[in-house]
């Protein structure tokens, strides 16, 4: 098992091709559009003076985590076995950091937003053609956005905070486990449906497009939809959940709406729906429901969820959007 072995792998999974050589010393190396892909490699010497490569690869943006398929051929049981115990061990370790770093997340997360203000002006929000909700802001522009998790206590419920800078640049509290973590704008009504969206400024569009009566899920990026359609099921059995998808339709495999779509197989009472443009009026970056927000009105959004609500044959979702 070579480093082009485990390259190999990576091409088979939908990856780019990482920088050569590899790093095989255990650090985990970011690569790819966006720097969203990533590899963890080592390299481990055998008792016969084979070289093996173990480790992990995969694309934060699906939350997609492969295991690097070693061939174990002439190498004998016994130190197969003490690998596999060390790969274990060093998975333990692995997770146990993760824990930590998560923790130390939780806390700087709280830090700041208790030092947030309450009220503000966002550039960002004001070029998205939003009315903010559920977040507060910092002396120089920047929002910050709660991420929790709804099925841990109240005071243990917040991971992690999102900032929104006033040019629209992006950053997570570092450290932080994002599956499952989201935001929730509005409340819950038992039976009644919840909307479900990626970013927090479509989320906001869906929120005015209905009038503030359903509730909207921010959850972040395509990868954590099935993790909060998952945990919103756990917690709202019967509550219908819509996806309102972004359409990525100029990126490759249209990670929107595909997540969207393996998402509403995989949960029950699950469906998804994704913005319609105009092909003479798109623009290269539409991709989302804020996009058509600020291209054709808020009555197109309106008009579209309209028809979506009406498709699935829920009168409370119909009149929402009236």
């Amino acid at each position: 098992m070579t480093g082009q072995d485990v390259i190999g792998q990576m091409l088979a999974a939908g990856l780019e091709e990482p920088p050569q050589p590899l790093d095989l010393s255990g650090k985990v190396r970011r690569f790819g559009p966006k720097k969203n892909q990533w590899y963890r490699l080592r390299e481990v010497r055998t008792e016969g003076g084979t070289y093996v490569v173990t480790g992990s690869f995969g694309d934060w943006r699906g939350q997609e985590r492969h295991r690097v398929d070693v061939d174990w051929k002439g190498i004998g049981e016994d130190e197969r076995q003490a690998l596999q115990e060390r790969r274990q061990a060093q998975a333990a370790a692995d997770a146990a950091a993760r824990a930590q770093a998560a923790a130390q997340a939780a806390m700087t997360a709280a830090e700041l937003w208790a030092s947030a203000a309450r009220t503000g002006h966002s550039p960002y929000l004001q070029r998205k053609a939003v009315e903010p909700e559920g977040c507060r802001w910092l002396r120089d522009g920047a929002i910050v956005v709660p991420l929790l998790r709804y099925d841990q206590p109240r005071d243990q419920a917040l991971k992690a905070l999102q900032v929104i800078r006033p040019d629209g640049t992006k950053r997570f509290t570092k450290g932080f486990e994002k599956p499952g973590c989201c935001l929730r704008l509005g409340h819950v009504v038992v039976g009644e449906p919840i909307l479900v969206a990626e970013g927090y400024a479509t989320a906001l569009t869906l929120r005015m497009a209905v009038q503030r009566r359903l509730p909207v899920v921010v959850a972040l990026d395509a990868g954590n939809l099935q993790p909060v359609a998952t945990l919103l099921r756990e917690l709202y059995p019967q509550c219908p959940i819509l996806i309102c998808a972004d359409d990525d339709w100029r990126t490759e495999g249209n990670p929107g709406r595909h997540k969207a779509h393996a998402t509403a197989k995989a949960v029950a009472e699950c469906h998804y729906t994704w913005p319609i443009f105009k092909p003479r009026e798109r623009g290269a970056k539409d991709t989302d429901f804020n996009d058509l927000h600020l291209s054709a009105g808020l009555g197109v959004v309106q008009r579209q969820l309209r028809h979506a609500f009406y498709t699935l044959g829920s009168e409370v979702l119909a009149h929402a959007a009236a």
